[in-house]
């Protein structure tokens, strides 16, 4: 690109330049341009769609860490409740043998 404008600079300073001249170059330049914008948009879409796979492969991954983390929690309160109620069991055990010792 830069070498089209040196050619273009040189013909305008030489004076040998015509309307028709500049006007190819400049469509030249701009079709440069414009191949330029294409790529970089296509770059931009093929990032842009990268980046939305991989947010919703970790948002999988995410929804799977919850639920097992919900699943061992939920494993854990069960068994909170089971020694909850095992040590209830014995206290009100060691009540009434301790009323028995007591007598009425």
């Amino acid at each position: 690109m830069s070498d089209t404008r040196t050619i273009v600079v040189s013909i305008v300073g030489t004076g040998l330049a015509t309307t028709t001249v500049i006007v190819a170059f400049t469509v030249i330049i701009a079709s440069g341009i414009n191949a330029r914008f294409d790529d970089v948009n296509s770059r931009i879409d093929d990032v842009n769609r990268t980046v939305n796979e991989r947010i919703d492969d970790v948002n999988e991954r995410i929804d799977d860490v919850d639920g097992n983390v919900n699943e061992r929690i939920d494993d854990v309160n069960t068994r909170i409740d089971d020694v909850d109620g095992n040590v209830n069991e014995r206290i009100d055990d060691v009540n009434t043998r301790i009323d028995d010792v007591n007598g009425p």
